[in-house]
C-alpha cells in the first residue's frame, strides 16, 4: 500500500512537471499578470495614506489608488522599453568597435604570453568572424516577442483588477460555512502580504542599486550607463545569479570599451560592492521574516523554474515558492515540507491546530 501511495505521489509530481513545461506558453503570461497584480496593489497600499504632517495624512479612496498605481506602473514600463530599444539600437552601432577592441585584446594577451603560434588559438580569425551586431540583434527580437505578450497580460491584469472585488461575493458562495471561509481568506491574505512585502522590497533595493550603479558607470566613464542601470535593476530580481550578472555584463563592456585593466577592475569592484551591501545588509533587515526562505531552497528554485521557463521561471521563482510554503504549512501532511522550505524552520500556520478547520454546524434555533 505504501509502495502504491508513493508511485501515485511520484505520478502525479510527474504529471504536473509536465503541464508546467508543456502549457507554459499558457501559464507564463497568467503567472506575471498575477504578480504584476500584486505589485499594483501593493503600490496602491503603499500611497494609500499620504502624510501632510507628522500628525496628519490624506487617505486617498481604494479605487483611486489602484488607478495610479496602474498609471505609475503604466510609465515605468514605457520608459523601459524605450530606453531599451534607443540602446540596443546604439549599442549595435558600435559593435563594430568593440569587436577590433576585443580583437586588440586577445592579440596582444597572444603576444604577451607567446600564445600566437599555437595552431589550435587562432582568435584573431575566431574574433573576425564574430558579428556583435547580429548577436545584438538577436537580442532585440528576444525582447521584441517577450514585449508582443504584452497586450495578453495587460487583459489579464484587468480582468484580476474587475474580478478583485467579487472574489468575495464567490467565496461566501463556494463555502458557506464560516469557519472555513475564514480560513481560506487568512491564507489568501497570508500570500498576498508576504508577496506584496517581497515586490516593494524589492523593488526599492533593486531601483536604488541601479541608481548607485549608473553614478558609478557614469563616473568611470563606461558606454550607456542608463541602459546598464536598468539592466542591473531588471537583474536584481533573479536571486543570487541576477546579482553576478548584474555585475558582469557592465564589466564585460568596459573590458572592449577601454581596453585597459585599470577601468575594468575599478568597474568590478565598485559595483561588486554595491550589490553586496544592498543585497547582504540593507535587503534582509528590510525583508526580515517575510519570506523565511532557504538560501538552498531559494537556488533550486531558481534552477527548477529556470529549466522549466527560463528567465521568466527565474523571475516567478521566489514568489511561487513562497505560496507553495504558505500553503503547505497549513496541512499535517505538508507541513514538513513547508518547515523544509523555511530558512530556520519555525513556520507560523494561520491556523493553531495540525488540519484545517472542520465544517461546523449550522447553529439550531431556539423553538422558545
Amino acid at each position: 500500500m505504501k509502495a502504491f501511495n508513493l508511485f501515485s505521489s511520484l505520478a502525479s509530481v510527474g504529471i504536473v512537471i509536465l503541464l508546467l513545461y508543456y502549457g507554459r506558453d499558457f501559464l507564463i503570461p497568467i503567472s506575471i499578470a498575477i504578480v504584476i497584480w500584486y505589485l499594483i496593489n501593493a503600490i496602491a497600499s503603499g500611497i494609500r495614506h499620504i502624510p501632510i504632517t507628522p500628525q496628519k495624512r490624506i487617505e486617498i479612496p481604494s479605487w483611486a489608488t489602484k488607478i495610479i498605481a496602474i498609471i505609475l506602473l503604466g510609465l515605468a514600463v514605457t520608459l523601459v522599453g524605450s530606453l531599451v530599444s534607443d540602446n540596443i539600437a546604439q549599442v549595435s552601432k558600435e559593435a563594430d568597435s568593440y569587436s577590433e577592441n576585443l580583437k586588440k585584446i586577445f592579440e596582444s594577451f597572444q603576444d604577451k604570453y607567446s600564445f600566437a603560434n599555437l595552431p589550435l588559438v587562432n582568435i584573431s580569425d575566431l574574433l573576425t568572424n564574430l558579428d556583435l551586431g547580429s548577436i545584438i540583434g538577436s537580442l532585440a527580437l528576444t525582447l521584441r516577442s517577450i514585449a508582443g505578450k504584452g497586450v495578453l497580460i495587460l487583459i489579464y491584469v484587468l480582468f484580476l483588477m474587475l474580478e478583485q472585488h467579487r472574489f468575495h461575493d464567490k467565496l461566501v458562495a463556494m463555502l458557506p460555512r464560516q469557519r472555513q471561509r475564514d480560513h481560506v481568506e487568512d491564507i489568501i491574505r497570508a500570500i498576498a502580504s508576504r508577496i506584496q512585502t517581497y515586490l516593494r522590497v524589492k523593488t526599492l533595493v533593486s531601483f536604488s542599486t541601479g541608481v548607485v550603479s549608473w553614478i558609478i558607470l557614469l563616473l568611470i566613464g563606461v558606454d550607456y550607463p542608463e541602459f546598464w542601470a536598468l539592466i542591473i535593476f531588471l537583474l536584481n530580481y533573479i536571486p543570487t545569479i541576477g546579482s553576478l550578472l548584474a555585475v558582469i555584463f557592465p564589466f564585460l563592456l568596459s573590458i572592449v570599451q577601454f581596453g585597459t585593466l585599470l577601468h575594468p577592475v575599478l568597474t568590478i569592484s565598485l559595483l561588486g560592492t554595491v550589490q553586496f551591501i544592498f543585497g547582504n545588509v540593507i535587503e534582509p533587515k528590510m525583508m526580515g521574516r517575510s519570506l523565511n526562505l532557504s538560501p538552498l531552497v531559494i537556488m533550486l528554485a531558481l534552477t527548477f523554474w529556470g529549466a522549466l521557463w527560463g528567465v521568466t521561471g527565474m523571475l516567478l521563482c521566489v514568489p511561487i515558492t513562497v505560496m507553495i510554503m504558505i500553503i503547505f504549512s497549513e496541512f499535517k501532511k505538508t507541513k514538513s515540507i513547508a518547515i523544509m522550505l523555511s530558512a530556520d524552520g519555525i513556520i507560523n500556520p494561520i491556523t493553531d491546530s495540525d488540519d484545517p478547520p472542520l465544517p461546523t454546524e449550522p447553529e439550531k434555533k431556539s423553538s422558545s
